[in-house]
């Protein structure tokens, strides 16, 4: 990388970057969601985790339920359509080009799939969300 492609890669890393905010990220709230706000910091907080949840509430942060669990089921069914099949051979000794074959036929060809996942999560911290992920999927032509 030369020395005017990285002085450009910075400038744009400065230019787009300067514009991306995170959450809360001043002490101002709009007052529409003041009250909310004001209410969140009256919630007594009865779960363990996340730890700290009492002082994300006490702040004014809302936290999303403590643990939860996520499922996903897909089915698949595709037909496959094989043409232009083309055989061929190439070794130290022999070298056969790619060569048509068309006495080779296919039938109805189809493809079913299905595939299951789950993904459980806990918030360790308000911050921290540790989650994984579990599936299973079959495949058959």
């Amino acid at each position: 990388m030369n020395f005017k492609t990285l002085i450009i890669s910075s400038l744009f890393a400065f230019v787009c970057f300067n514009f991306v905010q995170a959450q809360q990220p001043s002490t101002k709230v709009r007052e529409k969601f003041e009250t909310y706000r004001d209410s969140l910091k009256q919630v007594t907080y009865n779960y363990t985790f996340p730890v700290f949840g009492q002082g994300a509430y006490n702040k004014g942060f809302d936290i999303p339920y403590p643990v939860g669990i996520m499922g996903n089921f897909m089915f698949m069914e595709q037909g496959i359509t094989v043409d232009n099949l083309q055989l061929g051979l190439d070794t130290r000794l022999i070298n056969i080009g790619l060569t048509p074959v068309n006495f080779i036929q296919f039938g109805n060809n189809v493809n079913t799939s299905y595939t299951v996942n789950v993904r459980p999560d806990v918030w360790v911290f308000p911050f921290l969300n540790v989650y994984g992920i579990f599936g299973y999927g079959h495949s058959r032509t």
